[in-house]
């Protein structure tokens, strides 16, 4: 199933692999040459935009209603020391966060395969729209919970319905789907890296907007205008998005076989390589989803006991320098795993800084020093990319697919258990357990970006083939395109 999803998530981020086909009907070459400047990037944008609105509020949202039950009210609960009380709240809080995260991302899991494959026969546009809509019934249904203060199984309900749909996963696999149909390689890489830059530079805004929209507790504003932006995203999808057929033969061999295939055609040294930076793309996206969660359940509790708008501003600089990532990437002339390493050394100093974050100032210089850690997963998928010649490269990135997807899904569950069993010691073990996480992913990159000579010595051949290939220290970007 991992291999199902990634073989339509590969470009997950700002990398793509768009496979050159000489029998392309007549209908695809006229839409081509009939390129749109705008297309679905604008899904992409809104998806995200409203995946980030939700997953910043259902935190706060899940703490306020909490309190409520408690019969305790949130100044006087945060004016005082910290409490058993207090601590089991924030266990709470935690679990059911996890639980609503869960219902999301274990229903996307099951659900991007099958929506990928209606989409191959129905069209991408007509795939896309039934993500988008389903996010907009989501929403629907936790703006009513919301305004009637229901059951939390109300919420879990929206959490499954917009898994239904492939989640923000689906999104982006259908929208870039669609995009390389209209796009070659170049032109489609240039829109992808751009579009990652503006996502995390949106769900900053978003973060902004929440922050004031939600002050004394008004969450249905959020929901009322989240709902707004998914209805236009329909609106957008369905009118503005025309339909194209599907160019990809669904006859074809399966993933599987071709993961097989390139296996054994690679020695032993390059498959424990490609497993390794495989290993490191998991673990790094697994701690940037479950860093935000966490840090927005420790930052509104004891001891710091930020308001909303405190939290828009946190996020918003979070996100927002996080879209200089891609661009580092997208433009830059440094070797991908020397960006890895930087954007590692980014995060990392972040996970610290919670992890030392009793006052506010240092919560902000730690957002401030992020500004690096969205490069790491477009670096490596850039570099996994490199390692193959094409249409190889095409599997290597399929399977770099299935590292994220299980670092979506293992992330959340593992530490967010980790943080509601630690509690009762400090809150700050978990940082340290995803601060530690970085230290043999760290060796492993230092290793194969020859900072360790006494191992790359070992790796020479290695080394050797991939320099043959393509010069690691080049663009993303071929300019050699036709």
């Amino acid at each position: 199933m991992l291999v199902i999803i990634s073989n339509k998530m590969y470009n997950y981020g700002s990398i793509s692999e768009v496979e050159d086909d000489s029998n392309t009907t007549t209908q695809l070459e006229e839409a081509s040459r009939q390129q749109p400047i705008i297309s679905a990037e604008i899904c992409v944008v809104l998806y995200t935009f409203v995946y980030s609105v939700i997953s910043s509020v259902q935190v706060q949202y899940v703490e306020y209603m909490e309190r409520l039950d408690s019969d305790t009210s949130e100044e006087a609960s945060c004016s005082n020391e910290s409490s058993s009380e207090e601590i089991d709240l924030k266990t709470r809080v935690n679990f059911i966060v996890l639980g609503l995260i869960v219902a999301s991302s274990g229903t996307s899991f099951l659900a991007v395969p099958v929506i990928s494959q209606i989409s191959l026969r129905i069209g991408y546009k007509r795939g896309l729209l039934i993500n988008i809509l389903l996010l907009l019934l989501s929403c629907c249904v936790w703006l009513i919970s919301v305004l009637l203060e229901s059951s939390y199984w109300w919420l879990v309900l929206a959490q499954v319905i917009n898994g239904i749909g492939g989640g923000v996963a689906g999104s982006q696999a259908l929208a870039t789907a669609y995009l390389s149909l209209i796009y070659d390689n170049y032109h489609l890489t240039q829109r992808l890296a751009v579009t990652g830059s503006l996502t995390q530079l949106f769900m900053g805004v978003a973060q902004l907007l929440v922050g004031f929209v939600i002050s004394d507790d008004n969450f249905s504003s959020s929901f009322i205008m989240v709902t707004s932006i998914a209805a236009a995203a329909t609106l957008y999808t369905a009118v503005c998005i025309r339909h194209i057929p599907s160019n990809i033969d669904i006859t074809e061999p399966g993933m599987l076989k071709k993961i097989k295939k390139l296996i054994k055609e690679n020695s032993s040294a390059e498959n424990v390589k490609f497993l390794l930076i495989g290993l490191v793309l998991c673990g790094h996206w697994g701690i940037m989803r479950a860093t935000i969660t966490i840090s927005v359940i420790y930052v509104i509790s004891y001891p710091l006991c930020w308001n909303s708008e405190t939290v828009g501003y946190f996020l918003g600089l979070l996100f927002g320098l996080g879209s200089v990532g891609p661009l580092l990437v997208y433009f830059g002339t440094i070797p991908d795993l020397y960006l890895c390493l930087l954007g590692m050394a980014s995060s990392a100093l972040l996970i610290l800084c919670c992890a030392f974050g009793y006052n506010t100032e240092i919560m902000f210089v730690g957002a401030s020093l992020s500004l690096f850690r969205a490069v790491v997963g477009a670096a490596l998928l850039a570099y996994m990319s490199k390692m193959y010649p094409h249409p190889t490269s095409k599997v290597a990135l399929a399977i770099a697919g299935c590292w994220i997807a299980i670092g979506e899904i293992m992330a959340p569950g593992v530490y967010q258990t980790i943080y509601g069993f630690t509690l009762q010691i400090s809150s700050s073990i978990v940082f340290f357990v995803m601060a530690s996480v970085y230290i043999p992913c760290a060796l492993v990159i230092s290793i194969y970006a020859g900072l360790l000579p006494s191992w790359n010595i070992g790796n020479r051949d290695v080394n050797e083939k991939n320099a043959k290939r393509e010069d690691l220290t080049e663009p993303l970007l071929n300019t050699n395109h036709d």
